[in-house]
């Protein structure tokens, strides 16, 4: 990215996306204009970083998911899911000892991507082996009340199934 365009870009992105923090002030507010293109920038994870995702509200997380699942490939996704979703999700558990429902639904909003869903969120937690029992239950439930291609969920079901034993990985197998 040229090094004019580098700043107009933060400038454009930090002037838009304060708006995204209005729901966790209780204001609604709609989707920054500037933000519905990151998907189609091919340097779409710097410019996403830049934004803070780690500071959006779970409206403002739903809202940027709806916008990535349907304008990213399912690599592209994976990695949103991954680097984004997986980690705040995991936080909102630890921390409240459930999960947000706008957080539910971007849960149950990954899963229009299956492999996606499987390959950056699903697997990673099970590989990681500090899964906790209830962060399994809140994501199997999720799971269970999406349709899931068969294809999609064997694969994944055999990925788990290699795995080392944990109380999570079985959560995810039943």
């Amino acid at each position: 990215m040229g090094k004019d365009k580098k700043p107009r870009l933060h400038q454009a992105l930090a002037q838009d996306i304060l708006d995204a923090d209005a729901p966790r002030r209780g204001k609604k507010s709609r989707t920054p204009k500037a933000f519905k293109v990151i998907p189609s920038l091919s340097n779409w994870e710097e410019v996403l970083s830049l934004t803070k995702p780690e500071n959006w509200a779970a409206a403002a997380m739903f809202q940027a998911t709806k916008i990535f699942a349907s304008n990213l490939s399912a690599s592209m996704a994976q990695n949103f899911y991954n680097l984004v979703l997986l980690p705040r999700i995991r936080d909102d558990i630890a921390e409240y000892k459930r999960l947000n429902f706008h957080l539910y639904m971007v849960l149950k909003k990954t899963l229009f991507k299956p492999a996606a869903f499987f390959k950056g969120i699903l697997l990673p937690l099970c590989r990681s082996g500090s899964c906790s029992l209830r962060e399994a239950l809140i994501i199997a439930s999720a799971l269970a009340k999406t349709s899931v291609p068969m294809l999609h969920s064997g694969a994944a079901v055999l990925k788990i199934a290699e795995m080392e034993y944990s109380g999570a990985n079985s959560i995810f197998l039943r």
